[in-house]
């Protein structure tokens, strides 16, 4: 006799980069498991490993997680977390009241279901002249860990040139698919410094996961709107 087999329920989002439609099931046991063993590393990349495996593990779609842009995995990751302990975490705010030593922290509550995407315009379009524009791609975990930013120049260009979707020539499209790697790093190599600077600030730009609330210290006037982004301050 075999034992009975749990059916999970299946959910569906919108991924915000692309607005495509997923289907997903909440984390089970053993994905709690990946990211309690995560935490005990104290290392923000062993842990959005560890939540991108998670989001892989319960995607039901077929799509590429190391594709997904930082914002679409801190989204997705919320939402399998709201759907699979609670919508409620709890967090806490470093705070010495001055009129109770005891207490050193507020606590608050954060609702995931209220968590938005702000910036989710950015325009991905930069103007390098009239005739020529850089179309770039919203950045991977994997991309902006390898980012080293200098006087707000990308000083390492071979990454920018990934981020680069395509080049338009007035009526001509070049998409980088067709080009070498090294074709991207000449053209790039032939823009001033201010034309790099105006491709960088989509990067400054890039869409984030957003919670903002009111925090109140009961036992002195303290009082303070507190803006929780990206996943380290929701999660890690």
């Amino acid at each position: 006799m075999t034992l009975p087999t749990i059916v999970t329920p299946i959910y569906k989002l919108i991924i915000p980069s692309t607005n495509k439609s997923i289907k997903y099931r909440p984390f089970l046991v053993k994905e709690e498991k990946l990211l309690l063993m995560a935490k005990e590393t104290d290392s923000i990349v062993d842990n959005i490993e560890t939540i991108k495996q998670i989001i892989e593990n319960c995607i039901l779609s077929n799509i590429n997680v190391n594709n997904l842009s930082t914002f679409d995995i801190e989204y997705i990751f919320i939402q399998l977390r709201s759907k699979s302990v609670g919508n409620i975490i709890i967090l806490n705010y470093e705070h010495d009241c001055p009129n109770n030593e005891d207490q050193k922290q507020i606590k608050f509550n954060v609702d995931l279901d209220k968590v938005t995407i702000e910036n989710n315009n950015t325009n991905n379009i930069i103007k390098i002249n009239d005739d020529i524009s850089v179309a770039l791609r919203y950045p991977t975990f994997n991309t902006l860990e390898s980012i080293d930013v200098t006087n707000n120049i990308i000083s390492d260009i071979n990454i920018l040139a990934k981020s680069i979707d395509y080049i338009t020539d007035g009526n001509i499209k070049h998409d980088s698919a067709d080009y070498t790697h090294d074709d991207i790093i000449d053209f790039l190599e032939a823009l001033t410094s201010k034309q790099i600077k105006d491709i960088y600030r989509f990067f400054d730009n890039i869409p984030t996961t957003e919670f903002n609330t009111n925090i109140k210290c009961q036992s002195c006037d303290f009082n303070k709107d507190i803006k929780i982004t990206g996943i380290t301050d929701f999660f890690v």
